[in-house]
């Protein structure tokens, strides 16, 4: 039987035999950087297990006839093999894993095959749930929910320190060697450690972090993980509340019942006396900018303009129009640049970080007080983002105040009588997809006409 470990001694792996070329065909269709595919990637990489995975657009390769008819859920991963389909990603890993038993992924006797299936029950509930919870958010892949967002801190934690007590004995999670509990187990846990699990959380867990970093440093994980940086700083989610406690007449009434007040007589009747006039509303940073003097600059022309070359996607014949118009005493430009590039690790995330940005900028967009472009583009390991946006007014302050993603961008002013800016704007407004941006391939982009 396979033998536990004294806590924070770490004991080499039973070397495993290298495993011979597995031939089945299998193919996995799956988002590039999703924690659910790295599953069973790496069991498959343990196996000697080959997997093809072509490249799967998320909102475009979902949702053609052929993938609905593989899989009527509409959603990935799905394994596709010789004798036909599974889907969910524990079933899928379990089934790549099974392929070779010599490899024991699946424990080394069949009550650790009832532990390592107790394991993967208790990370899809206990674990990935609240990590989706708190770590979608953050990458702007959910809308925040402030209650949600806390719940979801709460249960992590709760499952971590179950986790904890258990890693304090043992190496493993099952026996002395690394079975799909360990796999899936680091997977769900993989953008929480990167992302949100910041040193003080980590002190908490002293076992967990031991155990992870032990797992995300073996080749077969690295393949597919790549290197794992340890979260520095907590990134918050766009939109997160700073400061205040909910209160409220909840909190009036309970204080109010701490004791009863002496019967009060009563008073003498009064004059009804007319109410002092509503304090006058003040306007919001948007409503601001709708009161400003009239510009020379008409966004409706400049629209005009610009879609007017949509068809054949010329819009860089629109700039001249744009450079010669432009009032820099009524609008202004800003190139953008996202802060977290790192996290977009496919460019399904940088996708709906680019979306969202317009979709929450509405309160601007909608009344033509901004117009802009990001695009995509895959620099090495992950999706850069950059763009640039034309607003109301000369300040940066009320795009800030009414688009939650904007502070997850890094702004800079742009100058028109700049040559080198007006070249930079041709090229991130002009930009389309599969075109060159400084020396890469455009892999996306988003505006704020078609956003909307």
């Amino acid at each position: 039987s396979r033998s536990t470990h004294f806590p924070f001694v770490l004991t080499a792996q039973t070397p495993r035999i290298s495993p011979p070329a597995y031939t089945m065909s299998l193919t996995l269709y799956a988002f590039q950087a999703d924690f659910r595919r790295f599953k069973a990637e790496i069991a498959a990489t343990y196996n000697g297990v080959t997997l093809t995975t072509p490249k799967f657009v998320a909102g475009q390769d979902d949702a053609t006839p052929e993938f609905i008819a593989m899989n009527p859920l509409g959603k990935v991963p799905v394994l596709q093999t010789a004798e036909g389909v599974i889907f969910e990603s524990n079933a899928i890993a379990r089934y790549v894993a099974g392929l070779r038993r010599d490899s024991e992924l699946l424990g080394a006797s069949y009550y650790e095959s009832g532990l390592v299936d107790s394991w993967l029950d208790f990370c899809s509930n206990e674990i990935e749930l609240p990590a989706c919870l708190w770590v979608y958010p953050v990458l702007g892949l959910a809308e925040y929910d402030a209650d949600l967002f806390a719940q979801a801190k709460t249960d992590l934690f709760a499952g971590l320190a179950t986790l904890e007590s258990h890693l304090l004995l043992n190496t493993y999670l099952v026996g002395n060697a690394i079975t799909l509990a360990d796999i899936v187990m680091a997977s769900a846990l993989l953008y929480p450690f990167k992302f949100v699990l910041d040193g003080n959380c980590r002190k908490r867990f002293p076992s967990v972090v031991r155990w992870f970093t032990t797992l995300v440093n073996q080749p077969e994980f690295v393949k597919s993980m790549g290197e794992v940086t340890l979260c520095q700083q907590q990134i918050q989610p766009a939109g997160a509340a700073k400061g205040g406690k909910k209160g409220g007449k909840k909190g009036q009434q309970k204080g109010q019942q701490k004791g009863k007040a002496a019967p009060k007589k009563k008073a003498a009747k009064k004059k009804a006396v007319a109410p002092p006039p509503a304090p006058k509303k003040e306007l919001g940073p948007v409503d601001k900018l709708k009161k400003l003097p009239r510009s020379k600059f008409s966004m409706m022309a400049w629209l005009k303009e610009y879609m007017g070359h949509n068809e054949d996607k010329s819009f860089a014949q629109a700039m001249p129009w744009f450079f010669e118009n432009f009032d820099s005493e009524g609008w202004s430009v800003w190139f953008m640049k996202y802060k977290f590039g790192e996290a977009n690790k496919t460019d399904f995330f940088a996708g709906n970080q680019m979306s969202g940005f317009f979709q929450r900028g509405s309160e601007m967009v909608k009344p033509n007080l901004l117009f802009g472009q990001v695009l995509a583009y895959n620099s090495g390991s992950y999706f850069d983002i950059e763009g640039a946006v034309i607003i109301r007014g000369t300040s940066l302050e009320p795009l800030l105040e009414s688009n939650a993603s904007a502070g997850s961008y890094d702004f800079e002013a742009y100058d028109n009588s700049n040559e080198e800016h007006r070249a930079r704007l041709t090229a991130l407004w002009c930009t389309q997809y599969g075109q060159q941006f400084k020396g890469f391939e455009v892999d996306d982009t988003r505006d704020s006409v078609t956003c909307h």
